[in-house]
């Protein structure tokens, strides 16, 4: 990648919008590169909408975040299409990988409640037996497997709890952008 293209996503992405910023240049680095004339407002406002949609995983309205930065929807559209089918491979294998972990994480706590019967249990035990199945079945999923739980939490349809000892619990993410420390899970319906 060009020095000079990493230090005007660097500009373009500092301060509160740091967060979009290594996603930015993940998706330059696929061929997803803005034109040179782009304005920073719609850098900022086509990677937003592209990061809560592909990473987030939630529904966004193109009209709030192009007004949030002062551009038109039609202009975010524009932009969004454009880097969007540039980077479709890179943004569909972040889709399949999210889709890998959750589906690991739904099927764990299924056969845990299948086999124990329980209703819950600690966070730190379900990790412990993800990773004892991914490491069971040499799976390359072991190593991220906490990373992606906490931060993909949210997506599970498992609950949390609080408890008396936050020092066995961990940080999860029960939205995209709120997180909290909690200690035990509950099997609720069918997950």
């Amino acid at each position: 990648m060009e020095k000079s293209l990493r230090e005007k996503y660097t500009e373009a992405f500092s301060g509160n919008w740091q967060y979009l910023l290594k996603f930015a240049l993940k998706i330059a680095e696929a061929g997803g590169e803005f034109p040179p004339k782009t304005t920073i407002s719609s850098m900022r406002g086509c990677m937003e909408f592209l990061y809560s949609k592909y990473i987030e995983r939630v529904p966004v309205d193109i009209k709030l975040i192009a007004y949030g930065h002062g551009i038109t929807p039609e202009t975010l559209k524009k932009h969004v299409k454009k880097i969007e089918n540039a980077a479709i491979v890179y943004l569909k294998s972040i889709g399949n990988k999210i889709d890998g972990y959750v589906a690991l994480f739904r099927t764990a706590a299924k056969q845990i409640k299948l086999i124990t019967g329980k209703e819950s249990i600690e966070v730190k035990t379900f990790i412990k037996y993800v990773q004892y199945l991914c490491n069971y079945w040499r799976s390359d999923k072991t190593e991220e497997i906490e990373k992606f739980f906490t931060r993909y939490f949210y997506l599970t349809g498992l609950k949390a709890e609080t408890g008396r000892n936050a020092a066995s619990g961990l940080d999860l993410y029960t939205s995209p952008r709120v997180k909290g420390t909690y200690v035990i899970l509950r099997f609720e319906g069918d997950n």
